[in-house]
């Protein structure tokens, strides 16, 4: 992530917050999980990469026990990674 935000690589840093963001969720550390999945969704929205922010906010809501439209599975970014979106 540090090499990526040295190379001005600012959809590839997004995308490591989102997954970091996803892994602390996982791994019961909510402080961390929040914080970048907040930096996550702030880079997205600056990007203007509507989908990956609606990702983000999908993960956000799950971690705070909010339902959303569909119910996201715990490898849902590393599905969205691998479609190259």
């Amino acid at each position: 992530m540090t090499l990526a935000a040295e190379l001005d690589m600012r959809p590839l840093v997004a995308h490591c917050h989102l997954g970091l963001g996803s892994l602390y969720r996982r791994t019961g550390d909510p402080g961390q999980a929040q914080e970048h999945l907040t930096t996550a969704r702030a880079m997205y929205g600056e990007m203007v990469m509507t989908r990956w922010l609606a990702l983000g906010y999908k993960l956000a809501d799950r971690h705070h026990g909010k339902t959303g439209l569909r119910d996201i599975r715990e490898n849902d970014v590393a599905d969205e990674l691998n479609s190259g979106g």
